[in-house]
């Protein structure tokens, strides 16, 4: 049995992560609409957020785009804890902060496997 790289490991994790959260924000209960509500977004911005995370979730998949997919998902995890803690909703908040972190870890090992494709690549 082969052993899976800990890059892998961390960038499934992290793919895995946003899938599910693009899951819970394209098909939204009535408990995530009244958090939206809440944070003072409208009803419909799940399903923004939901499209970026399952986007990121993508981008994540492939060595050419992961890079891509950690700074796009950085932006959507920063938007996030800051709603959280804007709202004083501290523990909540952690959640984003710890992807952060984990996004962090896929940068820093998708660089180390794989430098960063240049636009002429994508040609």
């Amino acid at each position: 049995m082969k052993r899976i790289a800990p890059h892998r490991l961390l960038t499934l994790a992290v793919a895995l992560f946003f899938l599910a959260g693009a899951w819970a924000n394209l098909m939204p209960t009535e408990a995530t609409a009244a958090e939206y509500a809440a944070w003072g977004y409208p009803r419909w911005f799940s399903y923004v957020t939901g499209s970026l995370e399952l986007f990121v979730a993508v981008l994540l998949a492939f060595g050419r785009t992961r890079i891509v997919g950690v700074v796009i998902g950085g932006v959507v995890m920063g938007a996030a804890f800051l709603t959280l803690v804007a709202h004083g909703e501290y523990t909540h908040a952690l959640a984003p902060l710890a992807v952060l972190a984990a996004l962090g870890g896929v940068f820093v090992l998708a660089r180390r496997v794989r430098p960063v494709a240049t636009l002429r690549e994508f040609r």
